[in-house]
C-alpha cells in the first residue's frame, strides 16, 4: 500500500500536508496526555481549515502546541510562582456587615465608618425605626417610661406627642397657649438668668408664634402646643419627626456617631460635632435654632463625669426631648432653695433677740 500513495501519484504538495497531518495527530496525542486542554485536531476541525494552506496551518498549530506544553516540571513551577504571587497580595478592606448581612460602612466612604450606625436595635427595641407617638423608649428604658408624674399622666391616655410634652411645661395653666412671658417664667423656674429668659422669650415665641397659629397671627405672639409640630425646623437630630413623635433610632444615632469613647454621654466638643454635622445646605435659621437650643440644655443639664469631664448624660438628652428633664430640675431647684430658707429660718433662730 505504500508504493500506492507514492509522490507520483498524490502530488508532494499532498504528501506533505498528509504528513504534517499524521505529525500532528502524534503531537497532539502527546500533549493531551499531560495538558487537558491541548485536545489532538479532529478530522473536521482539520476540514475546516482553508485548503491552500492546510500543510502551513497544521505545522503552525503543531508547534504551538508544542509550545504552550512546556515539561511538566516547568509547569508546576509556574503554578507554584502564581499563587506565591496571589498569597503575597495583601486583601483589600472588608465591608463592615451587621449580624443580619445588611452593609452599614465601607472602607471607600470612610465617613460611613466615622459616624456608624446602631445595629440590632430590634433585639432590645420593638421595631426601633418606627416612630412613637407619646413615649421614648430607648436601651436604657426599652419601654419607653417616663419619670415624672405628668409623663405618666400622658401616657395614661391624654393624648400628647412627644413634642408637645417637651413644650408643655411652659404651659403651666394647660390652656394650650405658651405667650412670652410663660416662656420667661418657665426659664426662671428652671434657674437661668433674666437676661436668657428675656432673649428666650423674646425669640422663641417670635420664631414659633405664626406656623402653629391657625389663622391671623397674633400679636402677643401665642405658640399654640396643639401645632408645635409646625414649628420644627431644619438641621436637627431627626429625633422628632415632622409630625413630632420620637424615633428611638434616630436618638441611639446621636451615639453611636458622636460619642467617641462610648460613655454614654457628650462632651461639649461632641455635641458641638454633632450641631455641626447635622446642618442642612442653606438652613441659617435650622443652624442658629438649633446652636442655641443645644447650648442652653448644655447649661441646664451638664454633669460632671467620673472623670472631671463635664458631660450631659443619655438620660438627660433624652428628658429633655419629652420633656422630663424640666420637671425634674425644676424639682431639684425648688427643693434647692426650700433647703436654703430652711437654713436661713434656722440660723435666724440662733440669734439673739
Amino acid at each position: 500500500m505504500a508504493t500506492a500513495f507514492s509522490a507520483p501519484t498524490l502530488g508532494s504538495s499532498k504528501l506533505a500536508s498528509l504528513n504534517a497531518h499524521a505529525a500532528l495527530g502524534e503531537s497532539s496525542q502527546r500533549v493531551s496526555s499531560s495538558r487537558p486542554d491541548c485536545a489532538p485536531l479532529s478530522s473536521a476541525r482539520h476540514r475546516s481549515l482553508p485548503k491552500k494552506n492546510n500543510a502551513s496551518t497544521c505545522r503552525q498549530l503543531a508547534v504551538t502546541c508544542k509550545a504552550s506544553t512546556s515539561p511538566q516540571k516547568s509547569t508546576s513551577k509556574g503554578i507554584a510562582n502564581a499563587t506565591t504571587a496571589l498569597e503575597d497580595t495583601s486583601a483589600p478592606p472588608k465591608k463592615a456587615e451587621s449580624e443580619s448581612g445588611i452593609v452599614t460602612s465601607l472602607p471607600e466612604a470612610p465617613f460611613t465608618q466615622k459616624y456608624a450606625v446602631p445595629e440590632d436595635l430590634d433585639k432590645v427595641i420593638p421595631k426601633p425605626w418606627l416612630p412613637r407617638a407619646n413615649n421614648t423608649p430607648t436601651l436604657d428604658y426599652p419601654s419607653g417610661l417616663a419619670e415624672s408624674d405628668q409623663m405618666k399622666k400622658f401616657l395614661n391616655g391624654e393624648g400628647r406627642t412627644v413634642l408637645q410634652q417637651h413644650v408643655d411645661f411652659f404651659d403651666t395653666d394647660e390652656d394650650g397657649l405658651i405667650y412670652p412671658w410663660d416662656t420667661f417664667h418657665g426659664f426662671r423656674r428652671l434657674g437661668y438668668n433674666p437676661l436668657i429668659c428675656a432673649l428666650a422669650g423674646l425669640f422663641i415665641n417670635s420664631a414659633m408664634a405664626f406656623p402653629t397659629a391657625p389663622g391671623i397671627l397674633d400679636i402677643r405672639l401665642p405658640i399654640y402646643t396643639q401645632r408645635i409640630h409646625r414649628a420644627k425646623h431644619g438641621s436637627d437630630s431627626e429625633v422628632y419627626d415632622t409630625e413630632g413623635r420620637f424615633v428611638p433610632q434616630k436618638f441611639e444615632e446621636i451615639f453611636t456617631k458622636f460619642d467617641r469613647d462610648g460613655k454614654g454621654a457628650l462632651t461639649w466638643d461632641e455635641l458641638q460635632g454633632m450641631v455641626a454635622h447635622n446642618r442642612n445646605l442653606y438652613d441659617f435659621f435650622g443652624r442658629t435654632a438649633s446652636t442655641l437650643e443645644w447650648a442652653v440644655t448644655w447649661l441646664l443639664a451638664k454633669e460632671v463625669a467620673p472623670d472631671g469631664r463635664e458631660v450631659m448624660t443619655r438620660e438627660a438628652i433624652r428628658g429633655q426631648y419629652d420633656g422630663s428633664l424640666f420637671y425634674r430640675k425644676a424639682a431639684e431647684i425648688e427643693l434647692a432653695k426650700k433647703k436654703k430658707q430652711t437654713k436661713r429660718g434656722d440660723f435666724e433662730q440662733t440669734l439673739p433677740r
